[in-house]
């Protein structure tokens, strides 16, 4: 319940408010509530105490991309990569934010590297295939979204995109 969540993440912060941790938690469920201001917001006085904390800095590029702040999710998201580069989450959601500015190359890039690190969910595999269909690489594409619906068949974006690459092909 977010009502008991949110009570945790109160006293965790008041007990602990240097601690990133207890930020990180506050910001997660101000974000699962919807409430994008005040999850930014717990994400920077988290990264007060510890401008480097990667797990802060991706959640803020989360954040920011949901809010539709696409340079600032970018560069909060490059921050996580480099202080956490092996971290396939965080080369996820900085490839989803490069599609989003039309940055395919940027995008490609960084989708490989999260397939390369362990990210093997259907997502992974649909922006993978995004990109490729962007950069006119029809074949690869293909078998991306193809490789998604294996991994999850209700994924209907990843059908979407293959019947477009299809139909571009």
């Amino acid at each position: 319940r977010f009502e008991d969540a949110e009570t945790c993440a109160r006293v965790g912060v008041e007990r602990a408010a240097g601690a990133p941790q207890a930020w990180h938690i506050a910001a997660t469920v101000a974000f699962g509530r919807g409430r994008l201001r005040e999850a930014e917001a717990a994400c920077r006085r988290g990264l007060e105490p510890a401008p480097g904390f990667a797990p802060l800095l991706h959640l803020l590029g989360i954040v920011l991309k949901t809010a539709g702040a696409l340079p600032a999710a970018r560069d909060a998201l490059l921050a996580a990569v480099a202080a956490m580069p092996d971290d396939p989450d965080a080369q996820l959601t900085l490839g989803a934010v490069y599609l989003d500015l039309g940055l395919a190359d940027d995008a490609l890039r960084h989708l490989r590297l999260a397939i390369h690190r362990g990210s093997r969910g259907a997502e992974a595999y649909d922006n993978l295939g995004i990109a490729y269909l962007a950069l006119g690489m029809l074949e690869p594409a293909i078998e991306a979204f193809d490789r998604a619906m294996t991994l999850n068949p209700r994924l209907t974006p990843a059908l979407a995109n293959a019947v477009m690459a299809l139909r571009t092909a």
